[in-house]
C-alpha cells in the first residue's frame, strides 16, 4: 500500500557525485540523500529521489542488489521501488457468514452432494 511506511534509496541512470555503482549494475545507488530516510510513504519516497536528482529504484535494481551497502544500514530492510505490481490472481470474495462443516476423520465411499 502507498501508505505504507518503508525506508528510501534512490537509482540514477547517470553519474552523481558520492552515488554507487555495484558491480553488475547500469545504475547509480544511494541511500544518503543527503540524511538516511526511514518510515517514508510511497511518495515521500518518490519526491526525495526525485530531489536528489534520482528516482525510485526498479524491482529488478533492488533484487539484484544494485544499492547494497550505499550507507543507512538497510541491507535488510523494506525498500520503496519504483516498479508498480499488479496482483496476478483475482481476489477471493469475502469470508462466509459461517465456517464450513469440519470434515470427516476417513474418506468416504462415495461422493458427497456438494464438496466441503
Amino acid at each position: 500500500s502507498p501508505s505504507e511506511l518503508h525506508e528510501v534509496r534512490c537509482c540514477s541512470d547517470i553519474l552523481i557525485s558520492g552515488w554507487v555503482k555495484n558491480a553488475g549494475c547500469d545504475v547509480w545507488g544511494e541511500s544518503d540523500i543527503p540524511t538516511c530516510h526511514y518510515e517514508k510513504t510511497l511518495a515521500e519516497a518518490n519526491d526525495l529521489c526525485t530531489s536528489a536528482q534520482g528516482r525510485l529504484c526498479t524491482r529488478a535494481e533492488l533484487l539484484a542488489d544494485c544499492t547494497s551497502n550505499t550507507g543507512c544500514r538497510s541491507n535488510a530492510h523494506h525498500i520503496w521501488s519504483g516498479t508498480v505490481v499488479t496482483a496476478s490472481e483475482p481476489t477471493t470474495s469475502a469470508p462466509t457468514g459461517t465456517p464450513t462443516p469440519k470434515p470427516t476423520d476417513s474418506p468416504t465411499t462415495k461422493p458427497t452432494p456438494s464438496p466441503t
